[in-house]
């Protein structure tokens, strides 16, 4: 069993394994994040590895300088994982977008599910069956 889950973790198909792999990221951090206690246990905070996607698309798309980007994100760095909220990135974002950006960004914020990789992430893996080419 061992590995099996020691090819899936580093099969180097997933956004967030080649991130790691290249060290862009410490995982544990990146994909901490608060729920609710009764299910569907629902997300109370986003993972920062979600919010470091969203700053990347906002950088690629013109509206937000990388300098920017990586203020907002070493603030949410130092933060408690459960306080890494929409809310407050949108907060922290708020200095740094024009008008026309602010606009853009708030549009991108209502449909954040494309944004969120772990999802993503999970149902690749599990479509692509990755554990069966381990046995």
């Amino acid at each position: 069993m061992e590995q099996v889950v020691s090819h899936c973790l580093n099969c180097g198909d997933y956004p967030l394994d080649r991130w790691m792999v290249a060290r862009r990221i410490d995982l544990d951090d990146e994909v901490a994040l608060l729920h609710s206690p009764e299910p569907p246990y629902t997300a109370v905070s986003e993972p920062l590895v979600h919010i470091r996607y969203y700053l990347q698309s906002l950088e690629s798309e013109g509206m937000l300088e990388p300098s920017a980007a990586a203020d907002v994100l070493a603030d949410l760095k130092g933060r408690w994982y459960g306080e890494r909220t929409l809310p407050t990135l949108v907060t922290l974002l708020q200095p740094y977008l024009s008008e026309a950006d602010h606009a853009r960004a708030m549009q991108l914020i209502a449909d954040f599910r494309r944004f969120r990789l772990k999802s993503h992430d999970l149902v690749a893996f599990i479509e692509g069956r990755t554990w069966a080419a381990a046995s």
